[in-house]
Parts: C-alpha cells; structure tokens; sequence
C-alpha cells in the first residue's frame, strides 16, 4: 500500500462514462455529448461555441475588475488566441465542406476540384480560406454572392500569416527546437477587439450557411 498518497481524486470522480446523479440529486457536472451521423453538424456546432464561450469567458473575466487588461493577464493572450483559431478552424472547415458539394449542385459556384480530405486533415486556415475563394461567386451581383467575405478572407489571412494556429499558441518551438514565429516578436493582444471581430466572423458564415437561398438550392430551386 503507498503510504505516500497525495489525495487526489480518482479519474473516473472527474471523468466517466457513467450517469454521475441519481434522482436528480448530484449536479456537479458538465456533458460532454456523443455523436453520430446524424448529429454530426450539430456536435460540431456545440464544439465551436465551447471554444467560443470559453475565450469571451476569459477576457470578460480580464475586465470585470479594471478597465483596462493588467500584467497579470499576459499569460491569458495564447489560451485566448489557441480557443479563437480552433473556433474559426472548425467554421472555415464547416464553411468548405457545406460549399464543397454544394458546389457540384449549382452553377452559380466556381466548379470544385480541391482534394477537401487533404484541407480537413491540417491546420492551415490560410489554404482554407483559399479554397472557399476558389468555389464562391465573386461577383457582387450573383446570387450566392457571401456579403462581406473580402473583409472576413483578409482578417484571417492576416491572421494565418501572423502564425497564429493551433500548434504555435501550444509550443514556442517546433520538433527541431526552432521558434515559432508568433514567439519570435513581443506583439499585442486586444482582447475586446478580437472578441468582437470573431464572434461577428462567425456569426456571418453561419448566417450565410444557413440562408434561404442555398437552401433553396439544396431542394433545387434556383434563386433569380
């Protein structure tokens, strides 16, 4: 027997595949929520808004005391920015996949032959952002036209080319001890800002995911 036991809890007292309450009594706990075919867009969604959640959490609890973000919140930045690019990664991938086949079903979209397996296997939102340019109308006057993706492409391709990914906002340095250029320069995180031009990207791909014309052309009514 260890006699030098530390305390803590067993892993299945945090994590468990089994119903943590009886009768309603115990409700300390959160759900982490199975899937299938069938509930897979919806799973991913669910997904999408933790991230989301997660980063506005963090930077309203940085101003619930102060104006104004302190020294003491710096070491929030890369946890912030880690949730933020998981959260517009798996938009963007969402985004392709829905445009990837719809594509093959209406003439209004550009005729796609990107290898959409490859795209969603990487982090690479720069590529991503590409292939939905390179299946989107661009003129302004289409029907399927996505209003304000101008703005939207080169705020995450911005984005993309200041490395910020899911890899460098975890590790400073790759395999080779190289660093990664996020970490290379002292640079400044607005929380506020970034908050706000996420959730207003977001928002806007899914508003057009959702909207009645591709709807329509899902069922085979061409929008005029």
């Amino acid at each position: 027997m260890d006699s030098k036991k530390c305390g803590i809890n067993e892993f299945t007292d945090c994590v468990t595949n089994e119903t943590p309450y009886t009768n309603n009594q115990n409700k300390d706990f959160i759900v982490i929520y199975a899937v299938d075919n069938e509930t897979h867009a919806l799973h991913e969604e669910i997904i999408v808004s933790g991230y989301m959640d997660a980063a506005e959490r963090i930077i309203n609890s940085i101003y619930s005391d102060t104006n104004v973000p302190c020294a003491g919140d710096d070491h929030l930045a890369l946890p912030i920015l880690h949730l933020y690019s998981h959260a517009m990664e798996l938009t963007l991938k969402s985004f392709l996949y829905v445009m990837h086949f719809h594509s093959k079903l209406c003439p209004y979209m550009k005729s796609s032959s990107i290898k959409i397996e490859k795209l969603m296997t990487h982090h690479h939102l720069g590529n991503i952002v590409q292939a939905l340019k390179s299946i989107l109308p661009g003129e302004t006057n289409s029907a399927h036209y996505f209003a304000g993706s101008i703005e939207i492409f080169k705020f995450i391709d911005d984005f993309h080319k200041f490395n910020i990914d899911s890899i460098s906002t975890r590790y400073s340095s790759d395999k080779d001890g190289a660093f990664y250029q996020l970490h290379c320069a002292q640079s400044y995180l607005k929380p506020k800002n970034l908050k706000l031009t996420i959730r207003k990207i977001i928002n806007k791909i899914n508003e057009y995911i959702g909207s009645d014309h591709l709807s329509a052309c899902h069922r085979g009514e061409l929008p005029t």
